[in-house]
C-alpha cells in the first residue's frame, strides 16, 4: 500500500490556491515563517509507485513514504509559481497557522527504495514547470482562500 497522508493532501491544494490567487492577481498569503518545508511529488512519480506496490510481490503487507525526499519551503513554491505566471503579486508571510500542521514533512524513501526500487523521476524545479504549464491551460478560477480561511478560524483551526 502507498502511503498517502493530510500534509500532502495539503501540500497539493496550496499550490491550486496559490496558483488561482496568483492568476487573480491576489496577494499570496503563507503561514508561519514561509520556511515551512513539504516534500512536493510530482503525480507521474506516484502513478509510478503505486505500479511498484500494485506489481512487486515484495510490497505486499508494507505502506511506503512516497515522495523525493526533498524538502521545499513554501516561500520557494510561491516563488516559483508567480515566476512560472509571470505576474507579479505580493506575498505576504502572516504568521499565522493552522492547529496540528508540522513544520517540516518529507518522505524518508529508504523503504521504497530498498524494496521496491523506487526513485523518483520527476523533481521540484521540472514539477513546478510541468504544473504551471498545465494551470496556464485551464480557466482561471474563483479564488476562494477568504472562504477557506474563514472557515479554519469557526472551526478553530487557524491561529
Amino acid at each position: 500500500m502507498v502511503r498517502d497522508n493530510l500534509y500532502q493532501i495539503l501540500t497539493r491544494v496550496f499550490y491550486l490556491f496559490f496558483s488561482t490567487q496568483i492568476r487573480n492577481n491576489n496577494p499570496i498569503q503563507i503561514f508561519e515563517d514561509g520556511k515551512e518545508t513539504r516534500d512536493f511529488v510530482f503525480i507521474d512519480d506516484v502513478v509510478a509507485a503505486t505500479i511498484l506496490g500494485i506489481e512487486k510481490e515484495e510490497a505486499n503487507g508494507h505502506v511506503f513514504n512516497v515522495g523525493t525526499g526533498v524538502a521545499t519551503d513554501v516561500l520557494e513554491v510561491a516563488n516559483s509559481l508567480i515566476k512560472a505566471y509571470d505576474i507579479s503579486v505580493p506575498v505576504t508571510v502572516t504568521g499565522r497557522f493552522r492547529l496540528g500542521d508540522i513544520r517540516h514533512n518529507y518522505a524518508d524513501l529508504t523503504k521504497i527504495k530498498n524494496l521496491l526500487g523506487f526513485e523518483p523521476k520527476v523533481y521540484f524545479k521540472e514539477g513546478i514547470e510541468r504544473f504551471s504549464s498545465w494551470v496556464l491551460e485551464q480557466e482561471i478560477q474563483e479564488d476562494k482562500l477568504s472562504k477557506s480561511l474563514e472557515e479554519m478560524k469557526k472551526k478553530g483551526l487557524l491561529k
